[in-house]
């Protein structure tokens, strides 16, 4: 059975690395339960969510979307520095 998340390598190639590029300002990171993202491949929301800010554009805004209590808050401490 394949993974439900995709792997951090290639959700930054498609964000960061193409929204400098083509001159984007935010980017939406969003799914059914995003706080939830990684448990299948052994990583975890604020691991993603790190590295995508390391990787932005300056100015741009990245916004997170859909996610369920139980997941989020268990990531609030290393989320909210």
């Amino acid at each position: 059975m394949l993974p439900l998340s995709w792997v951090e390598e290639y959700v930054h190639s498609r964000n960061a690395d193409d929204a400098g590029m083509e001159g984007v300002c935010e980017i939406w990171l969003t799914s059914e339960d995003t706080g939830a993202y990684g448990r299948d491949i052994r990583t975890d929301l604020p691991t993603l969510l790190w590295r995508l800010v390391e990787e932005i554009p300056e100015g741009a805004m990245l916004r997170l979307g859909m996610t369920n209590p139980p997941y989020i808050l268990e990531h609030l401490e290393r989320v909210s520095l």
